[in-house]
């Protein structure tokens, strides 16, 4: 079985640049500290963390480089450690808080 792959689109976030093309220009913006996930529903979003928003908006833009429609676009995302943040956060309250871990977090 062949599978064919190809890279259309490209997509940054980094606190400063608004995207691929700022940080190559080097034109930081002092307001674009943190990513906002746009491309995710508000309700959803509230609940994001800072690196999911900043997929979302790595993804957003890549997709829109591209030209393509996200419907159209098998796209995956993984990671071999999961989110250290949360990871800490979640050993955290399962040492201190006896144990109670928040089903939110996971």
């Amino acid at each position: 079985m062949t599978v064919e792959v190809a890279i259309v689109g490209t997509g940054l976030f980094l606190p400063g640049f608004p995207g691929v093309a700022a940080y190559l220009g080097g034109a930081a913006d002092a307001e674009q500290l943190a990513p906002k996930g746009m491309m995710v529903p508000a309700r959803e979003r509230r609940r994001m963390s800072i690196l999911t928003k900043a997929l979302a908006d790595t993804y957003a833009e890549a997709l829109g480089t591209a030209g393509v429609d996200p419907s159209t676009v098998a796209s995956v995302f993984g990671s071999a450690l999961g989110e250290a943040t949360t990871m800490i956060g979640l050993l955290d309250q399962m040492w201190s808080e006896e144990g109670a871990l928040s089903p939110m977090r996971f």
